[in-house]
């Protein structure tokens, strides 16, 4: 099963999902973070750099990134995606085609898995390489496009958090997307995600696969959260 949380940045997507894995796994059922798992499918989990690590999976995940491109839905939407982020040329264009390499070629690695595995940074969060920008907020086709075309997970938790404390948040990280971009810049960069990641929860694409949890209260996100996975495995024994 592939679950993957999604929200803009600063909604505290990574410590729900270690915290979910870490319930679980008090419940004694295995539950695993996605790009460790690839890490170990690369033998990359030796290396301790985080920067060498990342730009190794980079290039050892090109070749399942190409393999991908024989299913005729992941090739539209790789060719929808590449377009659209060169109709957006930025400094950091390079690092959005790269990150998006990695989440495309780890949702294929991994979707087929019998394991539990949970996505903090997966494919349907591509959006943030593909249609979040600071200058711009992407058409409505363009958001139902990408929609249409995203290969689903199984299940999606959107992390619902108040755009002042995604703003609080993400400037207190020590590595904040958008690198060297003055704080509008980067509050223009939080708040287009914040809308975006809020209309995809309520698009008729994600809505019957998605959950919404509150991104304030870690305990009740992971409460809520832990509930629909049990619920699903439950029905899978």
């Amino acid at each position: 099963m592939l679950i993957e949380i999604i929200g803009q940045s600063g909604s505290g997507k990574t410590t729900l999902m270690n915290s979910i894995i870490s319930e679980l796994r008090q419940k004694n059922k295995k539950a695993y973070p996605a790009v460790e798992h690839v890490y170990k499918i690369k033998h990359l989990h030796v290396i301790e750099s985080c920067k060498l690590r990342n730009i190794l999976l980079t290039f050892l995940l090109l070749p399942d990134f190409i393999r991908a491109l024989s299913v005729n839905m992941i090739r539209m939407f790789v060719l929808f995606s590449l377009i659209t982020i060169f109709e957006n040329p930025t400094l950091d264009t390079i690092n959005r085609i790269r990150n998006f390499i990695i989440r495309v070629a780890s949702y294929c690695l991994l979707k087929d898995e019998k394991e539990l595995f949970l996505m903090d940074e997966g494919i349907v969060n591509t959006a943030h390489n593909v249609l979040v920008y600071p200058h711009v907020y992407p058409s409505a086709e363009k958001i139902r496009r990408f929609l249409d075309l995203v290969p689903k997970p199984d299940y999606v938790i959107y992390v619902s958090v108040d755009y002042n404390t995604s703003i609080k948040r993400t400037l207190a990280r020590p590595d904040p997307p958008l690198k060297k971009a003055s704080v509008t810049r980067l509050k223009y960069f939080v708040r287009n995600g914040y809308l975006l990641f809020k209309q995809f929860a309520e698009s008729p694409q994600l809505s019957d696969r998605c959950i919404m949890v509150p991104g304030e209260d870690l305990r009740l996100a992971t409460e809520l959260s832990v509930s629909l996975i049990m619920c699903n495995l439950s029905s899978r024994d």
